[in-house]
């Protein structure tokens, strides 16, 4: 990734490379990574850790799920159209430490965690 990409300001949240992402996730404690797939493709796997919140649901669920407005969230998708809908979304709701960091295509060298499905 370009310097440009791994520190660009859109609106009220920052588009971030994978290396801050992966950075953020380490040192903040307190960081939430949000998927926004859909639950198919989560179950189908998703990066360790993440809570699932499907963008279009971000709306009605959001504030439930994320309940501290000043919490960092690190926001994932696929590709990236979703995680920007969804950046977008969070911030008219009023939270302040936004960090999206594209789709899973950028995470291929890096595992994913599938839920275990017990018989």
């Amino acid at each position: 990734m370009n310097e440009e990409k791994q520190h660009q300001v859109t609106g009220s949240f920052k588009q971030i490379d994978l290396t801050c992402a992966l950075e953020l996730s380490r040192t903040t404690p307190d960081a939430i990574i949000l998927d926004v797939r859909t639950k198919e493709e989560y179950d189908m796997g998703h990066l360790e850790n993440a809570v699932l919140l499907p963008y279009d649901q971000i709306p009605a669920l959001a504030n439930n799920i994320l309940p501290n407005k000043d919490t960092p969230i690190l926001i994932y998708c696929r590709a990236g159209r979703r995680s920007v809908i969804a950046a977008h979304y969070l911030v008219h709701m009023g939270y302040t430490r936004i960090y999206e960091f594209g789709g899973l295509t950028l995470w291929r060298e890096y595992e994913l965690v599938t839920p275990l499905h017990l018989n």
